[in-house]
């Protein structure tokens, strides 16, 4: 019975006869250290764009003497990394205007990296079927191969998330350029 009225006056601070130095001082004191002792907190720190893009894996000749690969939407410090250590030579964008791909086309203006857009809104079966949106990526889509196959480009080619978009762009690029098989554009892909 005495445990449970120390409870009780633990839990309730109206009926409590400690005083609030004595019940939370003590204690308090020993697990919190005073603010100059603290050791600082570090800011989260996101890796480093090395260790993001450790490794990116270029198909060699998808489009004439041009190699692509794949990805997501990059950031300004993964464009750096690709330029120096990957040696990518051009950006495909294949976002829609709404998501603001114009950032991607000025930084590589500024690192001198060739970038081609196509706006697309979304990779989904009925949004491809309309006669606009074909004719469109018809269009971009000849005019791309067309500079793939006559330059040595190392090419990235990304939308928002590097899945859909991504994924029948390059299914498409790729049936277009020799792999004249389903699974063989399946394979480079």
């Amino acid at each position: 019975p005495a445990s449970s009225n120390s409870r009780m006056e633990m839990q309730d601070p109206k009926r409590s006869t400690l005083s609030d130095k004595e019940r939370l001082g003590a204690s308090k004191q020993a697990v919190i250290p005073p603010n100059s002792e603290r050791k600082a907190r570090r800011p989260f720190r996101r890796p480093k764009a090395e260790k993001q893009v450790e490794e990116l894996n270029f198909l060699p000749n998808a489009v004439g003497s041009s190699s692509l690969t794949l990805w997501h939407r990059p950031k300004v410090q993964h464009l750096i990394h690709m330029k120096e250590k990957h040696k990518v030579t051009m950006i495909i964008t294949a976002l829609a205007d709404r998501e603001k791909p114009n950032w991607i086309r000025d930084e590589c203006k500024k690192l001198g990296l060739k970038w081609f857009h196509i706006p697309l809104n979304g990779a989904n079966k009925t949004l491809l079927s309309t006669k606009g949106t074909l004719k469109l990526v018809s269009e971009r889509l000849v005019e791309l191969l067309k500079i793939l196959a006559s330059s040595k480009e190392r090419a990235l080619l990304h939308c928002a998330a590097g899945i859909h978009r991504t994924g029948v762009l390059s299914y498409t690029l790729l049936r277009c350029s020799g792999f004249n098989t389903r699974e063989k554009a399946m394979e480079g892909i």
